[in-house]
C-alpha cells in the first residue's frame, strides 16, 4: 500500500513539474514462430525520443519486421514485431526514452521484457539413466531409473509418464536447462524411478512432452524388458491308464524365463541329465519307462525350482523267485515256510495253491509267505505260487514252478476218515479198512483179542484160518499214503471183539482201534416197512384229530338229569362265538285249561309256524321263516306255556325251550338246508312225542299263535 502511494506522489509531481514518466512497461510475452506481437510502451508526458533494445542492443524501425504499434508523438512508443522468429526477436527487449532536454534529467529506461519466441521440442527420447542403448533392460525386483529427454523447445515443454497407459502421477522429476550458452532453446529431463517384477515384461513406458507451440503433444514409447530367473511346469498326455507296450505318454517342460532358459530332464534313480529337449514323447511305454520325472531350467538369473511327474506304468505279475529250494523236506509236526516273490503294477496278490494227485486244486493261503504252523501228511505234495492284478478291469495272472514238499515222520492215521465201529450180519464177510501215511513207510501188524486172554497178531499179507491181513495198498490220492485192510470171512457172534491196527517206523508209532460187532441179519424190506407202517398211523392220527376238530365232539357233554342244559366249553378256534340267548315266552291271560304242547319237528328249520287243527283232527303248520339265530338243544325240556285260543279260550300247552336244543358246529343253524344225522334224529324223536299227545275236540276249531324260534350261534 505505501509503494503504492509513493508512486502516486511521484507521478503527481513528476506531472506537475512537467516532467516524462511511465504509463506502460514491456512485460513478459510470447508469440509463435512467424507470428506478431506488441511490446507495449507508453510514456506521459513524452518530450524525448523512443528508442528499443534486444539484449542491450539498439534495434531500428524496419517495415515489416519492427513497426511503431502506436504513435510515438503520443506516448504510444509501443514496438510491434513481424515474423517472428527464435534467432532474431528472443530475447530480452527494454523500452528508453530520451531526456525532454538536455536541462533535465527525465530519461527513462524500461525493465527488461523477455520476448519468447515458441519453438516445439524437435525430440523426445526415453532411455535408462546413464545408458543411452536402444531397449531398456532391467531385472525383476530391481528399482528401475528411466529418463525423458525434450531437445529444442522454447520455452521448456513439460513432460509426463504413463505405463500401459495408466499416468504416473509420482516418482519423477522434471529438469530444464539451455542447450548451451547463446542457445535460446531448452533441454529438458524428467527423471522417474520405477520398481519393477516380473509382471512389468513387456509393459509399454510413454513420455508425452506438451508445448505452446504446438496443439498436440509429442510422445514416445519404449517397452520394458524385464529379466526373471526361470519358472517351470509339466504338461502331459493323459496318463491315467497306462499299460506296458500298450499305450503312449508325452512329457512337455513349459518353461517361464526371460532371456530363455536351458532345459533339464530328470529321472529319479538315474545319474546326470535325462533330456534337455523341451518334450519328450514315449512311443509305446514300457514297464522300464515308469518312474518319477522333474523338469528344471536354469539362465543367467538362476535355477528354477522343479516340477514333477510320475508314471505310472501299469503290467501284469512276474513270478521272481520261489522257494526257498524246488524241493522242501518237511519234518512232521514241526515248521515250514514256503517263500514267493512277484512283481508287477500294481503290486500283486498271493496265493498259494496245493495240487492234489487227484487233479483237484486246493487254496492253501493268500500270503506271499506261506507258513505251516504244523506239518502233517496233508502237505504233502506239489505246491504253486499265484500272483494276480487288475489292469484296466482286466485280471492278470501267473504261477510260478511248483515246489515240491516232502514230508517225512512216524505214521499217521488218517483220523476223519477211520472208522470206530464196524457191524456186520452173522455170516457176512467183514472188511476192517484203516488209512495213514508215514514216510519212509511203516511196518504194520493187525492185534486181535480174541477173548479169554488169546491174541492173534497178524503181519500184513498174513492170515490165520478166517482172518486174512491183506497186503498193504498204495493210496490212489495222496503221495506216501496206505490203506490197510483185515478181511474177517463168515463173521460169527463170538468174532465181535476189538481189532487194533499198529505201526511204527523209525521217527514213532501210531495206532488206530476198531469195534467189530456181529448181528443177526435184519431184512431190508422189514425195516421199510416199519418206517412206512408209523407214517401212516401218523397221518391217519392227524386226519383223526382234524375231523374232531371239526365235527365238535369235543366241546359238549349231556347233563345226566332232563332238562338241564348241556355243558358247553368255549372252542379257541372259533372267532365268531356269540352267546346263547333265551327263548322268547308268552305270558298270556288264560282260562284254568292246560295242556302241554310238543314242538313241531319243522320248528328245527328257524321257521315260524302257524299250527291249525283241521277237521279231520290232524294238526298243520304254516311255515313262517325266521333269521334269528339261536341254537336248538335236541333233547325235550317241558316248560308251561300260556297260550290264547282265538275261538274257545285258553290252552295251556308245555313248551320247550329252545335253547335247550345245541346243534353242533356241523349243522346248518337251523336252515332248510340238508340236515345232518343228528338233527334228523332229533327231528324224529319230536314227531313221535308229538304221535302220542292228545288234541282237544277236534270239532272245536283252535287258533294257535305264531310261534319264534330264535336260533343262536352254536357251541363249540
Amino acid at each position: 500500500m505505501i509503494s503504492v502511494l509513493i508512486l502516486i506522489v511521484a507521478g503527481c509531481v513528476t506531472g506537475g513539474l512537467g516532467l516524462q514518466s511511465w504509463s506502460e512497461q514491456p512485460r513478459y510475452q510470447e508469440v509463435n514462430p512467424e507470428g506478431s506481437v506488441v511490446m507495449p510502451c507508453v510514456v506521459a508526458m513524452k518530450k524525448g525520443e523512443c528508442r528499443w533494445e534486444k539484449d542491450g542492443n539498439p534495434v531500428g524501425m524496419y517495415p515489416t519486421k519492427y513497426e511503431w504499434a502506436g504513435s510515438p508523438e503520443k506516448g504510444d512508443c509501443s514496438l510491434r514485431i513481424l515474423d517472428a522468429n527464435l534467432e532474431y526477436d528472443d530475447g530480452v527487449w527494454q523500452c528508453q526514452v530520451t531526456p525532454s532536454s538536455f536541462l533535465t534529467k527525465d530519461s527513462l529506461i524500461s525493465e527488461g521484457a523477455e520476448l519468447v519466441v515458441r519453438e516445439p521440442p524437435n525430440n523426445v527420447m526415453i532411455q535408462r539413466v546413464g545408458d543411452a542403448g536402444k531397449d531398456i533392460i532391467a531385472a525383476a525386483g530391481e528399482d528401475l531409473e528411466l529418463e525423458c529427454i525434450a531437445l529444442g523447445a522454447n520455452p521448456p515443454a513439460k513432460l509426463s509418464w504413463l505405463a500401459d497407459g495408466q499416468s504416473i502421477a509420482s516418482g519423477h522429476v522434471q529438469d530444464d536447462k539451455r542447450q548451451g550458452e547463446n542457445q535460446r532453446t531448452w533441454t529438458s529431463i524428467s527423471r522417474l524411478t520405477l520398481p519393477v517384477s516380473k509382471a512389468d515384461n513387456g509393459a509399454k513406458i510413454r513420455c508425452v512432452a506438451t508445448h505452446p507451440a504446438i496443439d498436440e503433444s509429442i510422445s514416445t514409447e519404449s517397452p520394458l524388458v524385464i529379466h526373471y530367473p526361470p519358472s517351470v511346469k509339466i504338461e502331459t498326455s493323459p496318463l491315467d491308464n497306462l499299460e506296458d507296450q500298450k499305450e503312449q505318454a508325452t512329457l512337455r517342460c513349459k518353461v517361464d524365463s526371460n532371456p530363455p532358459a536351458a532345459i533339464l530332464w530328470r529321472k529319479e534313480g538315474l545319474e546326470g541329465i535325462f533330456s534337455p529337449e523341451q518334450e519328450i514323447v514315449f512311443s509305446p511305454v514300457t514297464r522300464h519307462t515308469a518312474g518319477l520325472y522333474s523338469c528344471q531350467a536354469e539362465n543367467q538369473l538362476g535355477m528354477s525350482k522343479p516340477d514333477y511327474v510320475e508314471l505310472n506304468v501299469k503290467y501284469g505279475p512276474q513270478i521272481l523267485s520261489v522257494g526257498p529250494t524246488k524241493l522242501i523236506s518237511a519234518q512232521l509236526y514241526n515248521k515250514t515256510v514256503l517263500t514267493c516273490e512277484a512283481e508287477g503294477n500294481p503290486p500283486p496278490q498271493y496265493q498259494w495253491l496245493q495240487m492234489l494227485p487227484t487233479g483237484e486244486v486246493r487254496i492253501r493261503a493268500s500270503h506271499q509267505q506261506f507258513v505251516i504252523e504244523n506239518v502233517t501228511y496233508d502237505y504233502q505234495g506239489e505246491f504253486a505260487c499265484e500272483a494276480t492284478n487288475e489292469i484296466n478291469g482286466e485280471r492278470r495272472k501267473v504261477q510260478s514252478d511248483p515246489v515240491k514238499v516232502e514230508v517225512t515222520g512216524a505214521p499217521q492215521v488218517i483220523r476223519y476218515k477211520a472208522r470206530e465201529m464196524v457191524n456186520v450180519a452173522i455170516g457176512a464177510d467183514a472188511a476192517l479198512e484203516v488209512e495213514f501215511c508215514a514216510n519212509p513207510k511203516s511196518n504194520q501188524s493187525w492185534h486181535l483179542n480174541r477173548g479169554n486172554g488169546n491174541k492173534l497178531i497178524l503181519a500184513t499179507g498174513s492170515g490165520n484160518g478166517r482172518f486174512l491181513a491183506e497186503t498193504i495198498k498204495n493210496h490212489p490220492n495222496r503221495p506216501d499214503c496206505y490203506i490197510s485192510i483185515l478181511k474177517i470171512n463168515g463173521a460169527h457172534p463170538s468174532d465181535s471183539h476189538t481189532y487194533e491196527l499198529r505201526l511204527s517206523n523209525q521217527h514213532g508209532v501210531d495206532s488206530h482201534t476198531i469195534h467189530l460187532a456181529v448181528k443177526e441179519h435184519v431184512a431190508q424190506e422189514y425195516l421199510i416197512a416199519v418206517v412206512i407202517g408209523c407214517i401212516i398211523t401218523g397221518l391217519l392220527l392227524i386226519l383223526l384229530t382234524i375231523y374232531l376238530v371239526k365235527a365238535d365232539k369235543c366241546c359238549c357233554s349231556k347233563s345226566t338229569s332232563h332238562g338241564n342244559k348241556k355243558d358247553c366249553k368255549p372252542n379257541d378256534l372259533e372267532s365268531d362265538k356269540t352267546d346263547l340267548e333265551s327263548t322268547h315266552s308268552s305270558n298270556m291271560s288264560t282260562a284254568n285249561h292246560h295242556e302241554k304242547q310238543v314242538i313241531p319237528p319243522d320248528a328245527l328249520y328257524s321257521t315260524n309256524e302257524k299250527m291249525i287243527k283241521n277237521n279231520a283232527g290232524y294238526i298243520s303248520y304254516e311255515a313262517v321263516f325266521n333269521d334269528s339265530k339261536e341254537s336248538l338243544r335236541p333233547d325235550l325240556i317241558s316248560s308251561n306255556l300260556n297260550r290264547t285260543n282265538s275261538s274257545s279260550g285258553d290252552l295251556n300247552v308245555q313248551r320247550v325251550s329252545y335253547n335247550d336244543l345245541c346243534f353242533p358246529k356241523t349243522s346248518n343253524y337251523g336252515s332248510m338246508k340238508k340236515k345232518s344225522r343228528h338233527q334228523q334224529f332229533i327231528v324224529q324223536q319230536l314227531r313221535n312225542h308229538q304221535q302220542q299227545q292228545s288234541y282237544p275236540d277236534h270239532h272245536q276249531q283252535h287258533q294257535y299263535p305264531r310261534r319264534h324260534i330264535y336260533v343262536h350261534e352254536p357251541c363249540n
